[in-house]
Parts: structure tokens; C-alpha cells; sequence
């Protein structure tokens, strides 16, 4: 009768390698409860991320409302400075007229009563016009100061204005091939308006030069008198150097005003090459 042999200690290597299974489950099992308690703690700090997430885009998104309303608020504070200047460069300027014609007249009218007349015919004028651009004004808020003239018409419009009221010719130099664009040439036509209204009221000047051209590097205009001078840094208040200064930074141009008590005044305005071709393109 044959017997089946088995290996000696085989039930001993069994349980040797049952126990190791056993062991190698629970470490299996302590690691997955590691990693558990990892995902865990991840989850958490995921969690808590995205509520800080969540926190800084209701910060960014009231943040960006604000700012809105900040450009709103700042838009409309920017129109009314437009108008502002509007009514004080155009109306301003006849009504600065119309009182040196007004004042001139009172002075003539005893001895030169003739002479006096025709400034009040002049002052009539000026108030008709002044009255007119108050009514434009409240009609039309963008009205255009070129009123369909080129740059050059214009100011030549200014210059023979300013001979009219102070007996002054300005001598003119315009070059402009090509012609700027009709916002270039609104704010350079205001500069000079500006410029000759100031003169008119203050320099008391005998000479006044009008420079407006146009280069490979932009376009350059010089307005200069050989009147009384003032000192700009003690002269920015109001809406007129002030206006200057707004309208040319808008376009990317730079400014300058050079004057002491006595010397005359010049004002210098660069502006971008770009805007020379700005007519151009469009």
C-alpha cells in the first residue's frame, strides 16, 4: 500500500505565509488609513482654498464695481470740465473783447466821439456773438470751434479778431502738409485762442507771433509776445493755463510756458508725430 509524502513542516510554511499575509493586509490597511486621512486633510485644505478663492473674487468682483463707478464718476467730472472750458474759451474770449471795445469807446466818447461809435458798432458785434455762442452752447455741447474751416482760416479769423481789438497784427507762420486731424486741430485752435486772449487782457504787447508746423517728429506751434511777462508758476489757477495744459496731455503733447516779469511770454505745444497723420488715415 503506497502513501503520499508530504513535505516536512508544510502546515508550519502555511501558516508562515498566512501570517504574512495577514501582515502585509494590515500595512496595507495602515497605509490606505494614511492615505485617507491625507486625502482628508487635502480635501480640507482644498476646501478652505477655494473658500479663500471664493472670498478674493467677491473681493476683485466688488472691487472691479467700484472702480467702475470711479471711471463713471470721473467721466462725468471730465465732461463738465469740458464744458467749463468750452464756455470759458469761447464765450470768455468775446466777452473779454466786448469790454475793451466798451472800455475804449467810454474813453473816446467826448473828445473822438466818432471813433467811439465804431468801437460800440464793434461791441455790438461782439455782444451778438457772444450771445449766439451762449445759444450754441446750450444747444450743442460738442460744438466744433473750427465751425468747417481748416486750422489756418481759423486762426487767421483769431488773428484778425485780435487786430480789431488792439490795433496788433500777429504775424503768422502755418505749415501744415498734411493738415491734422479736426480733434488736433479743435485743441490748437483753443491754445492759440487762449493764448491771444491773454495777451489781449494782460501783456499789453506790441508784437505777437503765431508758429504752427508740422515735421517728420509732429507738429509744433509757438505763440509768443514781447509784452510785460508774468511768472507761470505763480499763475496756474483758473481755467485758462490750466485748460492749455489738460487739452495737450489728452493728446499725448507736451506744454511748456516760458515767461518772467517783463520778458514777454512764449508758449511752446508739441505734439506726436502720429496725430500729424491722424487725418490721413481716417
Amino acid at each position: 500500500m503506497a502513501f503520499s509524502e508530504q513535505p516536512p513542516n508544510s502546515q508550519s510554511d502555511q501558516i508562515q505565509q498566512l501570517n504574512r499575509q495577514v501582515q502585509q493586509l494590515q500595512q496595507d490597511k495602515a497605509d490606505l488609513e494614511i492615505l485617507l486621512e491625507t486625502a482628508t486633510e487635502h480635501a480640507t485644505t482644498v476646501e478652505t482654498e477655494l473658500a479663500k478663492a471664493e472670498a478674493e473674487l467677491r473681493r476683485a468682483l466688488e472691487q472691479e464695481r467700484q472702480l467702475n463707478q470711479r471711471i463713471e464718476e470721473l467721466a462725468t467730472l471730465e465732461e463738465r470740465n469740458r464744458i467749463a472750458r468750452e464756455i470759458h474759451d469761447s464765450l470768455g474770449h468775446l466777452l473779454v473783447g466786448l469790454n475793451i471795445q466798451m472800455e475804449t469807446a467810454l474813453a473816446l466818447w467826448e473828445e473822438q466821439p466818432d471813433r467811439a461809435f465804431a468801437f460800440l458798432t464793434r461791441a455790438k458785434q461782439l455782444g451778438s456773438d457772444a450771445l449766439e455762442a451762449t445759444r450754441q452752447s446750450v444747444a450743442d455741447l460738442r460744438y466744433d470751434p473750427m465751425a468747417g474751416r481748416s486750422l489756418e482760416a481759423a486762426i487767421a479769423d483769431l488773428a484778425a479778431r485780435f487786430f480789431e481789438t488792439t490795433a496788433v497784427q500777429p504775424t503768422c507762420l502755418i505749415q501744415l502738409d498734411p493738415p491734422p486731424s479736426s480733434r488736433v486741430s479743435s485743441v490748437l485752435y483753443r491754445i492759440v485762442q487762449e493764448g491771444l486772449t491773454n495777451i489781449c487782457k494782460h501783456a499789453q504787447a506790441t508784437a505777437v507771433s503765431i508758429q504752427l508746423q508740422s515735421g517728420p517728429d509732429g507738429l509744433f506751434l509757438v505763440l509768443q509776445d514781447n509784452g510785460q511777462g508774468f511768472d507761470p508758476q505763480a499763475n496756474r489757477s483758473g481755467f485758462g493755463l490750466q485748460g492749455m495744459q489738460e487739452r495737450i496731455t489728452a493728446l499725448g503733447g507736451d506744454l511748456t510756458i516760458c515767461s518772467d516779469p517783463g520778458s514777454g511770454c512764449c508758449i511752446r505745444v508739441t505734439l506726436p508725430a502720429l496725430l500729424r497723420i491722424a487725418q490721413t488715415i481716417s
